[in-house]
């Protein structure tokens, strides 16, 4: 009897439908005990919590994804912390910091359609089931990935303004000194 009610549980857990949300938490368990083995290390040995940053935004992300079931979602949210925990360590330098700060604010553009993305899908799905195709119903005129596109294509004029607003004129030559071509 509790045999037979374990296996139901057990079947529920690894269903086709619930092996995005089991992946994501597999994720976050896995680098969360390996995050517990570099916090010795660097408490021990005072190394830099590089891998530890690491390890986090794998737990960040697999949290994410155990929770909306949407990897793009957690990806993007993973590295956002990482791109957090890079402008914090080079704060010092005053021309890397802003355009570090310029890219983090447009990426933080493209999550947050993502997001718009994710939680219009969630409340298409739990309030109205009959529809068949969650991902097309229209809220403010736009569906939730119209939402995302647009962000999408916004971000690239978002980095340029922030750009223009943080260097002016200098942004020329910031932009023709970090290029791949020098």
């Amino acid at each position: 009897m509790y045999l037979n009610a374990f296996m139901d549980v057990l079947s529920g857990w690894f269903s086709r439908e619930n092996l995005p949300a089991l992946t994501g938490y597999a994720i976050a368990i896995f680098c969360g005990i390996f995050m517990l083995t570099e916090l010795y290390s660097i408490l021990t040995q005072k190394n830099e919590p590089d891998l530890f940053m690491m390890l986090l935004a794998g737990v960040i992300g697999g949290l994410i994804q155990g929770i909306t079931r949407d990897a793009l979602l957690a990806i993007l949210a993973a590295l956002c912390w990482l791109m957090i925990y890079s402008l914090w360590t080079i704060r010092q330098s005053p021309v890397w910091r802003e355009l570090m700060l310029a890219s983090l604010i447009s990426y933080m553009v493209v999550l947050g359609g993502r997001f718009i993305m994710v939680v219009l899908e969630w409340h298409a799905r739990t309030h109205f089931p009959w529809v068949t195709h969650p991902k097309q119903v229209p809220y403010w005129g736009l569906t939730g990935q119209q939402w995302f596109g647009i962000s999408w294509n916004i971000f690239i004029y978002v980095f340029i303004i922030l750009c223009l607003i943080f260097f002016g004129r200098r942004f020329l030559l910031v932009s023709r000194l970090t290029s791949p071509q020098v």
